[in-house]
């Protein structure tokens, strides 16, 4: 499809238009001018078609060929020379070998072409398969720093047309008569009208003059003059009178000697032109330069207060998250204290609770033992006399001891009677009540034993007339002691029996 191939080829022209630098001489209009420059040259050698050994018309892709290779042959410049290039340790220099801006719009070009516009590329592969090749060759021509290059391209173009040897092949005449119009092509505007020259050498001054305030390169401004002069004698009229031979109607060695003519006798006045102008736009720069140092200085200024504002501002934030934090931890750990306190005290207070019902399920089962030895004191004599003298303190000592027993029994029935105790209260008060029951069994014991020793009731005859009344008088106090014992545990209940006592006493 032609319609199809033709709209990928506007829109490749489109795409490369965009990869062009905004710079003052090696930009989009340089390449429209050059492009321009290259299709009239080869319209012209077309026309020529005197000597059927340098007419490659047989081959339509070549006009083809020289116009894309003018198209693509500046994409990406950088704006400085590969010289320059070499001295600043570009980063191109480290990704080709030689030819680095050349190099680089082959990659750039070619690589869009092929990759982007597949249709478009495989149709123009397949039907001219030494496309690349002769693209690749004409594009690194336009290196006119490298010597090597040049001088390889000039013996090609002698061999070509001027010896006309007829050992080379037709893609070689086709690769040299393409370089060589793509070279004229490249600086047309040097054998062009002078108005052209003037305004191409203007963009081409700032360029240099704009890499030097950039830093790189020298001031163009001191030998511009005699510069363009050397330029033109030098390489551009050379190029012309080889290019003459296969266009010989374009006058192209006519037009450059022209320019050299009108430059030698106004070059001189345009360049001073050219420097004063670039005067003025170094005071422009150094004003704006000025304006934005100055600009900067006050946003800098602007930053550093802010930042100095933000940091106090911070350091306050979190000064007071650290205030907070800490009354946080003293909270807790007053909170700590008090509770460990609280704790420490009742606990305490529940130790001397504890000590004191101890001390008194002591004291009562202590009571008891002592009542018991009492009771199991020296066995009554036959002597009526002692035993009438010590019966009245025995009996004494029994009244007293069961009032003690009295009073403890009361002091244990109210701590009973209080409010519940806790886990281990409990426990406490189990012990002192399985104490008191084997004091209470002990005693009951006692009692059995008093009775009867063997196991039997006590015979009524074996008391003497000497001992009877102590001995009455020991059971009538252990009598008095078991009801007023088993009159406070009941609640004014009188027991009689003695497993009535111990179970109340349990209780």
């Amino acid at each position: 499809n032609h319609e199809q191939l033709d709209n990928d080829l506007l829109l490749f022209v489109d795409c490369i238009s965009n990869l062009y630098e905004n710079n003052a001489f090696h930009n989009w209009d340089h390449a429209c001018q050059v492009v321009l420059s290259a299709t009239f040259l080869i319209k012209e050698y077309h026309k020529a078609k005197d000597d059927d050994d340098l007419s490659v018309e047989h081959n339509p892709f070549v006009r083809f060929i020289t116009v894309f290779a003018a198209l693509i042959h500046d994409v990406k410049h950088v704006g400085m020379p590969n010289a320059q290039l070499e001295k600043d340790n570009h980063c191109l220099c480290s990704v080709y070998e030689g030819s680095y801006l050349e190099r680089q719009s082959i990659q750039v070009g070619l690589g869009i072409f092929i990759e982007d516009f597949a249709d478009l590329s495989t149709y123009i592969l397949q039907m001219c398969p030494e496309f690349l090749h002769l693209v690749t060759s004409s594009v690194l021509a336009t290196d006119v720093s490298s010597q090597e290059r040049q001088k390889k391209i000039q013996d090609r173009f002698e061999r070509v047309v001027i010896l006309s040897d007829e050992g080379l092949s037709e893609f070689e005449k086709t690769q040299s008569v393409v370089e060589q119009i793509l070279l004229l092509a490249d600086v047309g505007h040097c054998s062009q009208g002078y108005d052209i020259f003037l305004n191409w050498n203007a963009a081409f001054f700032k360029e240099c003059l704009d890499n030097w305030w950039a830093g790189h390169g020298d001031d163009p401004r001191p030998g511009w003059y005699n510069g363009q002069i050397g330029f033109i004698e030098g390489y551009i009229l050379p190029l012309a009178e080889r290019c003459s031979t296969f266009v010989p109607h374009c006058q192209l060695t006519e037009g450059a000697r022209g320019i050299v003519r009108r430059w030698k006798k106004s070059g001189e006045a345009f360049t001073e032109q050219l420097v004063k102008q670039s005067a003025l736009e170094d005071q422009e720069r150094a004003h704006r330069d000025n304006h934005v140092q100055s600009k900067f200085e006050h946003i800098v200024g602007n930053a550093q207060i802010s930042t100095e504002i933000t940091s106090e501002t911070r350091s306050k934030q979190s000064a007071t998250k650290q205030n907070r934090k800490k009354s946080k931890v003293w909270k807790l750990l007053s909170l700590r204290r008090r509770s460990s306190q609280s704790i420490a005290s009742s606990t305490q207070n529940e130790a001397v609770r504890k000590s004191e019902r101890v001390s008194s399920a002591s004291v009562a089962f202590g009571s008891k033992n002592h009542l018991v030895q009492k009771n199991q004191g020296p066995k009554p004599n036959r002597d009526s006399t002692n035993v009438t003298q010590n019966s009245d303190s025995q009996k004494r000592e029994r009244m007293s001891s069961a009032s003690v027993l009295s009073s403890t029994n009361n002091h244990l029935v109210q701590e009973n009677q209080g409010p519940k105790p806790n886990e281990d209260s409990a426990n406490i008060l189990e012990e002192e009540n399985n104490d008191s029951v084997d004091g209470d069994q002990t005693y009951h014991t006692f009692l059995e034993f008093l009775r009867d020793p063997s196991g039997k009731s006590l015979p009524e005859a074996a008391p003497t007339t000497e001992n009877s009344d102590s001995v009455n008088a020991f059971f009538e106090g252990i009598h008095e002691m078991e009801s007023s014992d088993a009159a406070t545990k009941s609640g004014g209940k009188s027991l009689t029996d003695d497993s009535e006592y111990l179970s109340c006493n349990s209780q």
